[in-house]
C-alpha cells in the first residue's frame, strides 16, 4: 500500500508526540482498516492507533443527528407531501408517491450536497419547465410540471418536519453540521482526512474549516500525469480544487512514470471473463514475489461474482486429493444481495400467498401453488421439524390436496389439515393480515421461531441468523415510519413497498451482527472489490473485470427532477462530472501497480471501454493487447452415464405378467417403448398425481366423453333406433340451451374445480362448449344412423403359452348405418396421423406389412383394430367399420379407417371392413405381440423412434440424453 504507507509515515512524522489527539477520517471502512493494518507495520512506534472513523459516521456522530434510513424518509416525505395544499383530485395516494420519492430525495440530498440555494433552484426551475410545457415533443416536462411546481413546499415541510426529528439524509447532516461548526466547535482533536477521490462542496468546506484553523489536514492520492494534463478528464475534479485551495497537496506521485505491464484481453462472452481470472491468478503465484495482499480483483459488473468464485484455483495444484485441497485466499468486500438469501425467497412466498387473493378477486382463498410452496421451503420444514413432539407426525395436507384436487383453500382448511404441534408456525405464516401493523408482528413472530432454529445450531446457521439480523433491521425501520407518520397505507401497497425494499438489501459479505471480525479477516488474500470500494488503497497487481462501455464507464440514468441546464447552471453534478469522476478511478487503479490486466467481452455486441482506446493512445507503459475475442474453456469430470439400452426377463418379471389384464393402451406402451412398458406395468411406477386448477388435455377428454355418453344415455330412447336427421333436428333444438349448463356440471365434477369462471377454466370451457357444437353439425350432415350402444365393455379372456390373460376394452359408441355396423371412438387430441412421409389426405392401416414398420402403427388405429377385434370374438359379427370423431379438428369430421401400403407410400381409398380375412391378419398381429411379451427370452428393449425418449415420465430411469 504505498500511499497509506506514505500516509502513516508522515503521520507518525508530525504527530507523533500528540497522538492521541488525532482523529483519522475515511471516505469508507475499507480504507480505514486497510490504514490501520498498515500503521501497525511500523514496529518503532509502540503508541497505540489514532482514533479512526468514516466522514458519514463521523458527521452524524458530532452533529447528534441520525441518518435515517430509506423507509422513514419516504413516509416523512409524504407527510410533507400531504401539508401542501391540493385538490383532492390531484393528490397521489402513497403507492404512487413512493414511485416518486426516492427521485425526489435524491434530489434534495444532492442540492444540500452542493450547498445550493432551494428557493433560488425551484424558482428557476418551475419557470423553465412552464417555459418548455407548451412543447409538444417535450413530455417530459408535462409528466413531471406537477411536481416541479411544489418541489419548494416539499422541500420546506420536509426541512422542518426534520429539524424535530433530529435525523434525516447525508447531505442535510452535513449542511447541518456545517451550519455547527462555521459557529463554534470546542475540539482537542486534529482532524486528518485520508483516501479521499472526490467531495462535495458541503464536505470540501466541513474540511476547509479544520484546516484553516489548523486542527486539520488532508491526503490526497494523486499523480502528476493526470493533474498535469489539461486533456485528462480524470484530472478535473483535482484542478479544480486546487484553483480553489491552492496548490499545496500532499503526495503527488509519478507513478505513471514508472514501468508496468498492461495486458488487455477481448474475452467471448461474460463467464469466459470469470473463467480467465482463473488463468491470471495462476500465472501471478508463479512469481517469486507474489503476495495475495498485493492483488486486487476489480468487478464493473457485480453479478460476475458467482461465476468468480466458482473459478478461483485452489492453493495447491497438485495435491490430487480432492478433500484436502483448499481454495486460495479471498476477500470480498463486495456486498450480497438479499434477494439470493433463502430468507428472502421464503418471505416472498408468504407475501405472494397473500397478495394472490387480491390479484385473482378470491377473497379468503389461498392457492394451492403458494400453499404447497411454503410447505416445501426448507425453513418452513425446519420449523416443522422443531415444533414440540413433532416425531412420527405425518404432515400429509399436499397428499390430501392432490387426491381432493383441491386448488384453493381457506385458512381453515389449512388449519384443519394441520397437527396441532404445528398450529403456532402455521398461524404465524398464514393466517391473514388485516393491517400493516399485524402484517408486520406475524413477520416479526417468524424471525423469533427461526431464530431459536438457529441459535440450537449455531455454527451451522451462522450465515441464516446474519440474514435475520438484516431483515430485522428493516422491519424497526418500517415499524418507526408507522409510529411517526399520518400516511394511512394499504395492506396491498405496503406488500408491495416491503418487496421492493427486500430486493434492494445488500448484505456485505464480511460482517457480522454478534461480533467483530480482526482487522487481518479483512485484508488478508485477494481483495475482491467493486468500481467503488478502493478509495486510497493501490495494489500491486490488479485484474479489471467487465471493462466495457456503459459499465466503466457506467451508464447514467435520468432519474432527476433537475433538468440538464439546471443543474449546469447551478453547478451540480452532470453526467460528464460522474464520467469524469469515473476516469479518474480507472487511472488510480492502475496508478501504483506493476501488473495491470484488463478483461472485456465482446458478446451482446458489447464494445470495450473508452478508457482502454485512450490507454492504447497513450504512451504510457509497456501494454500488451489480445484483439481476438478469447474462449476459455475447463475440462470438467463428468460421471459416465451408462444409458438402459435392455432388460432380461426373470422370474420376478414372468409372475408379474401373470394375471395381467391389456388395454390397447398398454400394447401401444409396448410397441413404443418396451422398457417404457416394463417400468410402468411391471414395476408399477406411475407418474406422479398433480393438482389441476385447470383440466389438462385428457381430463378435458374425459368431460367430453362424459358429456356424449350423458347425452345419448339418458336423452335419447337410444332402444328406439329413432335418431335419424329429422327426429335429431328436432331434439337437438330443443335441448341446445341445457348442453351449457351440463357440460359445467361435468366440468366441475370430474375435474374437481371449484372455479370455472375465470382464467384457463373459462377458456377450456368455451373451447369444450364450441367442440361439442361442431360435433353435432356433423352429427346432423351424416347419414342416416342409430345410437346401438354407449360406452360397451369388451373383455376377452385368452391364454398366451399356459397363462390365462384378458384382453380389455371399451367402446365410445356403436351405431348402425345403411352400410352396416360401425364402431366410433372420440378423440380431442390434435395429433397428426401421417408420418414418415406418408402421403394421402385420409390416413388407414397395413396389416400385411406392419411387422416391418411396428413403431408407424398409429396408436388410434391399432385401437380401434383392437375394439373390432375383441368386438368380433365376443360376438361373432364381422364385416363391420370403425371410425374416430377428431372433436378438437371438426375440419376434418368423421372419418372411417381406411386400407393403406405404407411400402407403396400411399394411401388407398376404400374402408377397411373387419372381413374374415382381416380380422385373421389382426388376430396373428395381436398375438405375435402378446407372445413377445411373454417370451422369457426376448428382453425389454429401448425405443426405436428416440423421438419418444423426448417427453417421456420414465426418461430419467434410462440414463440416455435428449436428442
Amino acid at each position: 500500500m504505498i500511499f497509506l504507507n506514505s500516509v502513516v509515515s508522515d503521520i507518525i512524522e508530525r504527530f507523533s508526540d500528540n497522538m492521541d489527539n488525532i482523529k483519522v477520517i475515511f471516505p469508507i471502512k475499507r480504507t480505514q482498516i486497510f490504514f490501520e493494518k498498515e500503521f501497525q507495520k511500523f514496529k518503532n512506534y509502540k503508541n497505540s492507533l489514532p482514533e479512526g472513523i468514516v466522514f458519514d459516521e463521523w458527521v452524524s456522530q458530532e452533529s447528534h443527528i441520525a441518518r435515517f434510513g430509506k423507509i422513514p424518509l419516504m413516509f416523512k416525505l409524504f407527510d410533507a407531501y400531504n401539508k401542501i395544499p391540493q385538490p383532492m383530485d390531484a393528490r397521489l395516494p402513497f403507492e404512487r408517491f413512493y414511485d416518486w420519492g426516492g427521485m425526489i430525495l435524491n434530489d434534495f440530498n444532492t442540492i444540500d450536497e452542493y450547498l445550493i440555494n432551494p428557493k433560488e433552484l425551484f424558482s428557476n426551475l418551475e419557470k423553465h419547465a412552464k417555459i418548455e410545457k407548451d412543447d409538444e415533443h417535450k413530455e417530459l416536462f408535462k409528466k413531471y410540471l406537477s411536481f416541479w411546481e411544489i418541489l419548494e413546499a416539499l422541500y420546506e415541510n420536509l426541512t422542518e418536519m426534520l429539524n424535530t426529528s433530529r435525523g434525516s439524509y447525508s447531505g442535510w447532516i452535513k449542511r447541518e453540521f456545517l451550519n455547527i461548526i462555521k459557529n463554534s466547535i470546542n475540539s482537542k482533536y486534529t482532524y486528518i482526512f485520508v483516501g479521499f477521490s472526490k467531495l462535495t462542496p458541503v464536505e470540501e468546506a466541513i474540511i476547509n474549516i479544520f484546516i484553516k484553523r489548523g486542527q486539520g489536514k488532508i491526503y490526497w492520492n494523486l499523480d502528476s500525469y493526470y493533474i498535469e494534463n489539461e486533456t485528462q478528464e480524470s484530472g478535473d475534479f483535482i484542478r479544480k480544487y486546487m484553483n480553489r485551495n491552492g496548490k499545496n497537496i500532499s503526495f503527488i506521485y509519478d507513478s505513471f512514470k514508472k514501468p508496468k505491464d498492461i495486458e488487455i484481453y477481448s474475452l467471448s462472452s461474460k463467464t469466459s471473463e470469470a473463467k480467465f481470472v482463473s488463468e491470471v491468478l495462476t500465472k501471478l503465484k508463479n512469481e517469486s514475489d507474489f503476495f495475495y495482499e498485493s492483488t486486487s480483483i476489480i468487478l464493473g459488473d457485480e453479478s460476475l461474482l458467482p461465476a468468480l468464485l466458482n473459478s478461483i484455483p485452489y492453493e495447491d495444484k497438485n495435491n490430487e486429493d480432492n478433500n484436502s485441497k483448499k481454495r486460495d485466499r479471498v476477500n470480498i468486500a463486495l456486498s450480497y444481495p438479499f434477494e439470493e438469501t433463502p430468507l428472502y425467497s421464503f418471505i416472498d412466498l408468504i407475501i405472494q400467498l397473500h397478495e394472490h387473493p387480491f390479484q385473482t378477486n378470491y377473497d379468503g382463498f389461498y392457492y394451492y401453488k403458494d400453499v404447497i410452496n411454503i410447505l416445501t421451503h426448507p425453513y418452513f420444514q425446519l420449523l416443522i421439524k422443531n415444533s414440540e413432539d413433532s416425531s412420527g407426525k405425518n404432515f400429509d395436507l399436499y397428499k390430501k390436496m392432490v387426491l381432493e384436487n383441491q386448488t384453493h383453500l381457506t385458512y381453515q382448511e389449512l388449519l384443519k389439515s394441520i397437527d396441532i404441534e404445528f398450529r403456532d408456525v402455521v398461524s404465524t405464516v398464514f393466517f391473514s393480515w388485516s393491517d400493516v401493523k399485524e402484517m408486520l408482528n406475524h413477520l416479526e413472530r417468524l424471525i423469533s421461531l427461526l431464530k431459536v432454529v438457529f441459535i440450537s445450531n449455531k455454527e451451522e446457521f451462522k450465515l441464516h441468523l446474519e440474514y435475520l439480523f438484516h431483515f430485522n433491521q428493516i422491519l424497526q425501520q418500517f415499524y418507526y415510519a408507522l409510529e411517526y407518520t399520518v400516511a394511512k397505507i394499504r395492506v396491498r401497497t405496503f406488500w408491495n413497498i416491503f418487496h421492493e425494499m427486500l430486493k434492494e438489501t445488500f448484505l456485505p459479505f464480511g460482517s457480522k451482527s454478534s461480533e467483530k471480525y480482526s482487522d487481518s479477516d479483512f485484508t488478508d488474500g485477494v481483495q475482491f472489490m467493486n468500481f467503488n470500494q478502493f478509495e486510497g488503497l493501490d495494489f500491486k497487481n490488479v485484474v479489471i473485470l467487465s471493462a466495457n462501455e456503459r459499465v466503466i464507464p457506467k451508464s447514467r440514468k435520468n432519474s432527476t427532477f433537475l433538468m440538464y441546464e439546471t443543474r449546469k447552471y447551478f453547478g451540480l453534478p452532470t453526467y460528464e462530472d460522474d464520467d469524469a469522476h469515473d476516469a479518474y478511478k480507472f487511472y488510480s487503479l492502475i496508478q501504483h501497480a506493476e501488473k495491470v490486466y484488463i478483461l472485456y467481452h465482446t458478446d451482446d455486441k458489447s464494445e470495450k471501454s473508452r478508457f482502454i482506446e485512450q490507454l492504447l493512445s497513450e504512451d504510457i507503459s509497456k501494454i500488451s493487447q489480445i484483439n481476438e475475442p478469447i474462449t476459455v474453456s475447463f475440462n470438467t469430470k463428468l460421471t459416465k452415464l451408462n444409458p438402459i439400452s435392455s432388460i432380461d426377463k426373470n422370474y420376478f418379471v414372468m409372475s408379474e405378467l401373470k394375471g395381467k389384464n391389456f388395454s390397447p393402451t398398454s400394447l401401444n406402451v409396448y410397441l413404443e417403448c418396451q422398457l417404457k412398458f416394463y417400468y410402468h406395468y411391471i414395476l408399477g411406477i406411475k407418474p406422479p398425481k398433480k393438482i389441476e386448477d385447470s383440466p389438462d388435455r385428457a381430463l378435458v377428454g374425459t368431460i367430453i366423453h362424459n358429456f356424449l355418453h350423458d347425452f345419448y344415455k339418458k336423452n335419447l330412447n337410444i332402444s328406439s333406433g329413432n335418431i335419424f336427421k329429422s327426429s335429431f333436428e328436432d331434439f337437438y333444438s330443443k335441448i341446445e340451451a341445457k348442453i351449457g349448463t351440463k357440460i359445467e356440471e361435468i366440468y366441475k365434477s370430474v375435474g374437481k374445480i371449484r372455479d370455472i369462471s375465470r382464467g384457463k377454466n373459462r377458456t377450456n370451457l368455451f373451447a369444450i362448449k364450441k367442440m361439442i357444437s361442431s360435433f353435432f353439425k356433423i352429427e346432423y350432415e351424416r347419414e342416416s344412423f342409430k345410437v346401438l350402444e354407449v360406452e360397451k365393455r369388451l373383455v376377452l379372456e385368452l391364454a398366451i403359452d399356459e397363462n390365462f390373460i384378458q384382453l380389455k376394452g371399451f367402446i365410445d359408441r356403436l351405431d348402425q348405418t345403411i352400410d352396416g355396423e360401425t364402431i366410433i371412438d372420440y378423440k380431442t387430441t390434435t395429433k397428426k396421423t401421417i408420418r414418415k412421409g406418408i402421403i394421402g389426405d385420409k390416413s388407414g392401416v397395413d396389416l400385411d406389412n406392419w411387422h416391418i414398420y411396428p413403431s408407424y402403427m398409429e396408436s388410434e388405429h391399432f385401437q380401434l383394430l383392437f375394439y373390432g377385434y375383441l368386438y368380433h370374438k365376443l360376438t361373432g359379427k364381422k364385416d363391420f367399420k370403425t371410425g374416430i370423431y377428431f372433436l378438437a379438428q371438426p375440419e376434418r369430421g368423421f372419418e372411417t379407417l381406411r386400407i393403406t401400403s405404407k411400402l407403396k407410400k400411399e394411401i388407398e381409398r376404400e374402408h377397411f371392413i373387419f372381413t374374415k380375412e382381416n380380422l385373421e391378419k389382426i388376430e396373428s398381429m395381436i398375438t405375435n405381440i402378446l407372445n413377445s411379451i411373454f417370451d422369457k427370452n426376448t428382453p425389454f428393449i429401448e425405443a426405436t423412434d428416440k423421438k419418444a425418449c423426448q417427453y417421456c415420465d420414465y426418461f430419467i430411469f434410462c440414463g440416455r440424453k435428449k436428442e
